[in-house]
């Protein structure tokens, strides 16, 4: 009897994938969860100039994907989406896209970079035998984007590890964490903004997160000092693994002022850590979570989000509220079990 080969992809993915963000902690899951489903993954790691790679980045590209023998593709959409011809001509075997948010989407983008972007984006999506994304949002927008049939478009929302939250007398101080790269998308700014009123009150705010955007970076540290908050407000860098269980671990709230998120999954981690969340309308991850657990206001709604972090401070009980929320939701949130399998059904689908 013939035992038949198991099925073996190549997860192309640009840069480190050890980098602490939460679209390469995706990767990492999914790659470790697919063997459990029967699929072999081969890591073929690309350029980190993706998704601005010059023609040499492009040529070495086409030449890896040509060399390695994969049943299917599975690429990652940082890098896919920047796609020319050179790249897609090269690939001989069906092409999966893993899409976190449109590139195009990037807050702070020029005109002629996000049309670029949009274009290439297009026509790299439209090579493709599935396309597979973090939220309905997300699937929305890209289907509307690129004119992709809505069957072509998968969700996989993300998972988390689960905690078990242990519950102690609440601290004197108020402590929040915001976990994310420091870049415009993020929304920092604002959040400062909206903290300036509470100078002085017992709180303290630690942002978790690449320093990469030196520009961004210096902004944020100026904005800080001069309304006196650098005795509050401490910028940690980023946090692997095991930092960053500790960190949710110490912290009662997860500030989250995104402008922008594909899906947002550092919010369902806080949940599952036991931390109350208070986050922008624009995290596809809140959407239909309730309140207290989850509390939503406008990204540029400064006063709103100065409120809800006095109500905090004037009236303990309800941080404390939320926080039991927040546990008792911890147990309905998706595994990343259930990301990897949704992701292996439709890899099975494919190559067969």
């Amino acid at each position: 009897m013939t035992i038949p080969r198991p099925l073996t992809i190549g997860f192309a993915i640009p840069g480190d994938l050890t980098t602490p963000t939460g679209g390469y902690r995706y990767d990492r899951m999914v790659m470790e969860g697919l063997g459990e489903f029967g699929i072999g993954v081969i890591h073929v790691p690309l350029s980190g100039l993706y998704p601005a790679p010059d023609p040499a980045t492009r040529q070495a590209t086409a030449q890896l994907i040509r060399k390695t023998e994969v049943d299917l593709w599975l690429v990652d959409g940082l890098a896919f989406g920047a796609f020319g011809p050179l790249e897609l001509a090269a690939f001989g075997k069906p092409v999966i896209a893993l899409v976190h948010h449109a590139l195009c989407d990037e807050t702070g983008l020029d005109g002629p970079t996000a049309a670029a972007l949009l274009a290439s984006e297009k026509l790299a999506l439209a090579a493709t035998q599935a396309v597979i994304v973090t939220s309905e949002a997300t699937s929305a927008r890209i289907i509307h984007l690129f004119g992709l049939e809505a069957d072509h478009v998968h969700v996989a929302v993300p998972g988390v590890t689960a905690s078990l939250v242990q519950q102690g007398p609440e601290p004197e101080t108020l402590r929040l964490l915001s976990v994310g790269s420091v870049s415009p998308r993020k929304g920092y700014d604002l959040l400062v903004a909206a903290l300036v009123p509470l100078k002085g009150r017992p709180w303290h705010l630690t942002i978790a997160g690449r320093l990469d955007d030196q520009a961004t970076t210096h902004l944020l540290r100026q904005q800080i000092i001069d309304h006196g908050l650098d005795d509050q407000i401490t910028l940690s860098g980023a946090l692997e693994d095991a930092e960053l269980a500790k960190a949710w671990a110490a912290h009662d709230a997860l500030l989250f002022p995104s402008r922008y998120e594909g899906y947002g999954m550092v919010l369902t981690e806080a949940l599952a850590h036991g931390l109350a969340v208070l986050c922008s309308d624009q995290v596809p991850a809140a959407q239909g979570l309730p309140a207290p657990a989850v509390t939503r206001l406008g990204v540029e709604d400064r006063q709103g989000w100065t409120r809800q972090i006095g109500a905090w401070l004037d009236r303990p009980e309800l941080i404390s509220t939320a926080k039991q929320s927040a546990r008792h939701l911890a147990g309905s949130l998706p595994q990343w079990r259930d990301t990897a399998a949704r992701i292996a059904h439709i890899i099975h689908r494919i190559s067969a």
